[in-house]
Order: structure tokens, then C-alpha cells, then sequence
């Protein structure tokens, strides 16, 4: 998991004015720490692109866990302030700042080391896999022997749908428009979003199977569906309280539908992107 590598950094205690530091809680103080390693690199610009993505992930992964928490999205967004002035006010050079620097490189070089981990949700688990079995990266299992996730294709992540049933033509999904409405549809458990506040994009690509059991054996018997590349931005700006609609289509025109519970999709994501 996240936390056995990153670890909350002690910058916080020099970015948030004394006052406010004693009133925060242990999950507000880790989502402000990462706030606060990702300012001090906007200032400083010590992070390539695998880590930058990586601590972003992380960032959100602690801002969803308040969400879950029903901390209020105000106070969120007063934390998050406060963490990223006090770090604007350090200086590049600093020793502590140095120090802070070089220890998330060392946990990062650990983190991505991890073949596979799972990240558990209130009802489903995003499965990470990057052994170069197959293609599959992330993906949750969503019923029927049915998977939906992340598949790597030319060095891209695509959000795709895998199903041993072979009468599927297209596939939909339906998620929320967080533009036009701010407040998921949640209670705990999986709820599709409302149809009257969603957006919708249709499969671009029907292949055949990627699945395998080991690496010089044949894929499974079924199909792969997948997504423009253009739906990974959507989906990962989603909710973690929240689910999203996948509507499957036979060819005699009847249509299933299926939830993925959004959880911890953007560290999955995160994790099955290194390559």
C-alpha cells in the first residue's frame, strides 16, 4: 500500500501556522503533507514525471479518504491552502527541505518496485498487476467473469472491459459531469450516477482477449473492449465515494449494465502506469 512507502513528510510542521497544526487530525495532516511536497516541487521543480504523478496520486488518495470520512469539502480546500502557502514560503535549499526531497525519491524508487497490490474499496478492489503476464494493469472485477480496467497498448493506458462472452457488439459508460455537478451520488454503497447529470462515451475498439495465465500461454477465450485514450482524464477526476455505469450490448440488442466502484482508481491507475 501507499503508506508503507510514502510516508507523511515533516514539512508539515513548518508550513502550518501552530494553531492550526494542533487541530488537525492524523488523515488531515498526511493530505497535508503531500499538499505541501507537491508545492514545494511547483517551486522548486525536483520531481520528474513518474514522481510527479505518483505523489499526485497520493495527494488524492488522502483527499478521498477525508471525503470518506465526510470531512467537509471546505475545510479540505482550507488545509490544502494553508499546507501550499507555508511551502511556497521555504526556500529550495533548505536542509529540511533537502532532506524531505531525497527521502520521497528513495520511497518512490521502493514504490515502484511492487509487482502487484490491491487497493480495497467499501464493496470493490482495484487488482494491480505489472509482471508482464499480460496486458492488464488495473482493473476491478465487476461480475460474470467480467473485468474492467486499465490496459497498457503502446506504452498507453486505455480503459477497457473483458468478457468470456463473445455476443457483445458495443459497450457504453456513464459518469458523472463533475463540471455541471459537484456532488456525487453516494451512500456507501454502489449507486450508478444519475443519468439526467452524466456524460457518456462509446467503445472505440473490440479485440480479442488479453488475459493469460502465465506468459507463454494463450489468452483466454472472450473479447476486449476498450476506450478512447481520452477517457482516462473523466474518469480519474471522479470521486472516490463513487461509482460509474457500464452498459454492455448484445448483438440481439439487450443490454447489461455494471458498476465500478471509482475508490482507489487514480493510485491503481498511478502504480499500473510505470513502465
Amino acid at each position: 500500500m501507499l503508506n508503507k512507502y510514502i510516508l507523511p513528510v515533516s514539512i508539515l510542521f513548518c508550513t502550518l501556522p501552530q494553531a492550526s497544526f494542533a487541530q488537525v487530525s492524523p488523515h488531515e495532516r498526511l493530505f497535508a503533507d503531500r499538499v505541501a511536497i507537491l508545492a514545494i516541487n511547483d517551486k522548486c521543480h525536483i520531481f520528474d514525471d513518474g514522481e510527479k504523478r505518483a505523489l499526485y496520486a497520493f495527494m488524492m488518495q488522502a483527499r478521498g479518504n477525508l471525503l470518506k470520512m465526510d470531512i467537509d469539502d471546505q475545510r479540505i480546500r482550507l488545509l490544502a491552502a494553508q499546507a501550499k502557502n507555508g511551502a511556497y514560503a521555504h526556500q529550495c535549499n533548505e536542509p529540511l527541505i533537502q532532506s524531505e526531497i531525497e527521502r520521497v525519491k528513495k520511497s518512490y524508487k521502493s514504490w515502484r518496485m511492487q509487482i502487484s497490490t490491491d487497493y480495497k474499496g467499501s464493496v470493490r478492489t482495484w487488482h494491480v498487476k505489472r509482471g508482464g503476464v499480460d496486458g492488464w494493469r488495473a482493473y476491478q472485477d465487476i461480475g460474470n467473469n467480467i473485468k474492467a480496467g486499465f490496459v497498457v497498448k503502446d506504452n498507453a493506458m486505455f480503459f477497457a472491459i473483458e468478457s468470456v462472452n463473445t455476443n457483445y457488439s458495443t459497450a457504453r459508460i456513464y459518469f458523472r459531469d463533475i463540471k455541471h455537478y459537484q456532488v456525487p451520488r453516494t451512500n456507501g454503497k454502489l449507486m450508478a450516477p444519475l443519468r439526467n447529470g452524466a456524460l457518456s462515451a462509446n467503445a472505440s475498439q473490440i479485440d480479442k482477449a488479453i488475459t493469460k495465465e502465465r506468459v507463454n500461454s494463450k489468452p483466454r477465450n472472450g473479447i476486449l473492449i476498450s476506450f478512447s485514450k481520452d477517457l482516462n482524464q473523466q474518469l480519474l477526476g471522479l470521486d472516490p465515494r463513487e461509482c460509474f455505469e457500464i452498459e454492455l450490448v448484445t448483438r440481439n440488442g439487450n443490454v447489461e449494465k455494471y458498476l465500478v466502484e471509482v475508490g482507489d482508481m487514480l493510485p491503481a491507475f498511478a502504480l499500473g502506469a510505470e513502465f
